[in-house]
């Protein structure tokens, strides 16, 4: 056994490698986790190159390819359930079926929350969800969505959460350094920004259920923002902007914004 494969005896004098990449499926292990020295193993011969006098041999091939049993189970804009395996910067990643991951980009994580770490809203070991957006049959990659099970909520959002509305029993999904993102119904998520805590928020857990207020609506950058604080108190009028809440706070247009700005110019 090697670094890179095993050695495995055919006849005397008559010798073949099982390369470490054809010995299974899965993500490739040192072939000592898989075989190990005086073990009877069943094989293909792959190749035989005469001139060179070697003969390739493959372990993984006596077993049906993941890859060919999930294209034929799944298409895209099929639903899917599995486990986060693994969590970048950039996503999340889902085991589907046994040797098959898909990978949800954090800008297909919620329709609501700007995810800036993915880890902020998943963790590993997670049960989840998700779409299937499209499958790459050249690079065998799976591109995955979880804020696609639900329908776009941005073109009724001023009506559905209108600023001042009260949630009893939000629960929290997820706690990040910043804030807490709680559930307002499937597919909406809100930010309770740290600095909108109570003695409660301070010390929320995930899955409690929490009391919060809309106070913004970031139509441009699609976020939500909720306190903990007076809740259901009347605000006072021309209450000043947080620094996390964003200019169109009473949720107008991009042309309102535009025209608005172009007003502040001094075109003489």
């Amino acid at each position: 056994i090697t670094d890179y494969g095993a050695v495995i005896e055919m006849e005397q004098g008559i010798e073949g490698l099982i390369h470490v990449s054809e010995m299974s499926w899965k993500k490739p292990k040192h072939p000592s986790k898989l075989v190990e020295v005086g073990q009877t193993v069943e094989c293909v011969v792959l190749d035989v190159d005469a001139e060179q006098k070697r003969i390739s041999l493959g372990l993984k091939q006596l077993e049906p390819d993941p890859w060919t049993l999930f294209t034929e189970k799944y298409s895209p804009g099929d639903k899917i359930g599995g486990k986060v395996r693994s969590i970048t910067d950039y996503g999340v990643f889902i085991g589907i079926e046994e040797g098959v991951d898909g990978m949800v980009h954090k800008s297909d994580l919620s329709w609501t929350a700007k995810v800036n770490n993915p880890a902020d809203l998943h963790h590993k070991g997670d049960d989840v969800e998700a779409i299937i957006l499209s499958i790459n049959h050249d690079e065998k990659k799976v591109s995955l969505g979880i804020k696609q099970l639900w329908d776009d909520p941005w073109p009724s959002m001023m009506t559905e959460f209108p600023l001042g509305r009260v949630f009893e029993d939000a629960p929290v999904v997820s706690i990040a350094e910043y804030g807490l993102f709680v559930r307002l119904r499937d597919g909406v998520e809100g930010l309770i920004p740290k600095e909108e805590f109570d003695e409660i928020g301070a010390a929320a857990k995930v899955g409690q259920n929490v009391k919060c207020e809309v106070t913004s609506l970031d139509t441009v950058d699609r976020r939500l923002f909720l306190t903990m604080k007076s809740v259901g108190a009347e605000r006072p009028a021309g209450r000043p902007q947080k620094k996390y809440e964003a200019d169109n706070q009473t949720g107008g247009t991009l042309g309102d914004l535009i025209k608005e700005k172009l007003g502040k110019l001094d075109l003489k």
